[in-house]
């Protein structure tokens, strides 16, 4: 029993002397932890808006007919020229969005080989018919008549061209079509100049004209937008950290 005794005695003045021998020690170490960081990404979002749509359109069309209407032989000076037709028209300056002119020609003149010119006279005026006046002491041409002359080639000269069109085999890489047609829009005077042999070239004239009606509706739509998404990101750092060591660690080196 005593054996004991001393036995436990030992062993608590060792432990005692064992924990007086640590002491505190300050290192370094590598700690992994984690922030909250935001990245920019695009993304697609719908929303609504109120336009205003086509939710009709309307058309129609209308017959013109000429308001100068003449024909003439040897209007270029040469004695084996075609007929020379003209065919001057005048439209009402009218509330349509869209207008349109579709000139039909006769079959007939699609044989014949003939040039066919559309020219813009609005802020012109049509070309009348050349005087036929006849004077003895003037072997070709009158003075009024030579005028006349002069301002037919200003005229076709200077005036814009709507549209053209060849007929018969004067081109074979050319195709021929029965039908001239032209944007009207701004347009209130124009005429056709027929260089054919064929008299009644010209069959019909047609004004086309539309309308839309637009109502407001509401649309969905799409958009890229710029958006904030929040990470994690893995990050480390260098950390101090107090622990127990044996007083003999620090003599040592470790």
């Amino acid at each position: 029993m005593r054996f004991i005794r001393i036995l436990l005695l030992f062993l608590v003045l060792l432990l005692s002397i064992v924990s007086i021998s640590c002491v505190d020690k300050l290192i370094e170490e590598t700690e992994t932890y984690y922030e909250t960081e935001y990245r920019t990404e695009e993304t697609t979002e719908t929303y609504t808006v109120t336009e205003n749509v086509v939710i009709e359109t309307k058309t129609g069309r209308e017959y013109i007919r000429p308001v100068v209407k003449w024909a003439g032989y040897n209007i270029y000076g040469t004695p084996d020229i075609n007929l020379v037709r003209y065919y001057g028209y005048r439209i009402m300056p009218a509330p349509h969005q869209r207008i349109k002119i579709k000139i039909t020609l006769a079959p007939g003149a699609l044989d014949d080989n003939g040039v066919f010119k559309v020219y813009n006279l609005t802020g012109i005026g049509q070309i009348p018919v050349m005087p036929t006046e006849v004077y003895p002491h003037y072997s070709y041409w009158s003075p009024n008549q030579i005028d006349w002359f002069h301002n037919f080639y200003n005229i076709t000269g200077s005036a814009p061209l709507l549209a053209s069109a060849i007929t018969g085999n004067i081109s074979p890489y050319y195709e021929v079509s029965r039908y001239i047609e032209f944007d009207a829009r701004g347009v209130y005077e124009f005429a056709i100049l027929a260089d054919t042999m064929y008299y009644e070239s010209v069959d019909m004239v047609q004004l086309y004209w539309e309308d839309d009606v637009v109502a407001p509706q509401e649309i969905t739509r799409e958009r890229q937008v710029s958006v904030q998404v929040p990470v994690q990101v893995e990050k480390q750092r260098i950390v101090q950290k107090i622990i127990q060591v044996p007083i003999w660690e620090l003599f040592s080196g470790n």
